[in-house]
């Protein structure tokens, strides 16, 4: 029987914009064009998205042998 596991990280952001930076450098080495990639890491004002700057560095998508039921960032 295949058992759930949860892993939990509590982070603090000290720099907004390093974070940012190193998001847009993920997302461009994984193919997505400049606009695309603002589009995801912006927030519907044009502000960095905290939130989806750490899923794009966090969220490996897949993990070898493991089937991921939940992602999220708060």
């Amino acid at each position: 029987m295949e058992r759930p596991y949860s892993v939990t990280i509590e982070l603090k952001v000290h720099d907004k914009e390093e974070l940012f930076e190193a998001a847009k450098q993920r997302s461009a080495a994984e193919g997505q064009t400049e606009e695309v990639t603002l589009s995801l890491l912006r927030d519907e004002n044009g502000e960095v998205s905290v939130t989806d700057c750490l899923v794009m560095l966090l969220d490996p998508g897949s993990l070898p042998g493991v089937t991921i039921l939940q992602s999220r960032a708060e």
